[in-house]
Order: C-alpha cells, then sequence, then structure tokens
C-alpha cells in the first residue's frame, strides 16, 4: 500500500508530492510526473516534526527531507528509523525549564 509524502531532493527548494511504497526492503518513493526514486532505509535519520507528521532526513545528502502523515502505514513504519520516546514531547525546553524551576 502507498503512503503519501512530501520529498525535498536537497536540490530544489520545493518540496515534491510522492508516494512512498515498500519495494524490495527498499523505500520507492514515486513523484508526480511518475519518476521513481530508491532509498535505504539505514540511510535514513529521524528529524523532529511537528503534531502529526513524521520527517526523516538522510545521512548523506544535505537537505534531503521526506514528510509523511500519520498514521504511517504499518509495512512502511517497519523500515523506519524507531521514533526516540519523551516524557514531554510537546514542551520546549523554556517551558520545561518553568515547570522544573516551580
Amino acid at each position: 500500500m502507498a503512503q503519501r509524502g512530501l520529498w525535498f531532493d536537497g536540490q530544489v527548494a520545493l518540496g515534491r508530492p510522492v508516494e512512498v511504497v515498500v519495494h524490495s526492503s527498499r523505500l520507492k518513493l514515486i513523484d508526480a510526473d511518475g519518476a521513481e526514486h530508491s532509498v535505504e532505509p539505514a540511510d535514513l535519520v529521524r528529524l523532529d516534526a511537528p503534531a502529526g507528521q513524521s520527517r526523516f532526513g538522510h545521512r548523506t545528502q544535505e537537505g534531503w527531507r521526506l514528510s509523511l502523515e500519520e498514521p504511517v502505514e504499518p509495512d512502511l513504519q517497519s523500515l523506519l528509523p524507531a521514533k526516540r520516546g519523551s516524557l514531554t514531547p510537546g514542551l520546549s525546553r523554556r517551558k520545561m525549564g518553568i515547570l522544573i524551576g516551580l
């Protein structure tokens, strides 16, 4: 099953809408023109993202980003870097500092 996403290739500042599918343990990004781009899941790193999204960068390609709306398809999620937990995922450092100071 395909997951819709927004892909920045690191060369052009505009994001491209893509369909993301799992293909032979790799991710295949298919853009609106039908062009296919492949990425190895091990090359992805999880980035900070707003609520309701998952965002990933590429270990070796500066500016490369992939944003996915949540929930992410289970077969795709199993290949992506795990989300690191936080006891306070919605709090900024400033707010956390205020709360700790109370």
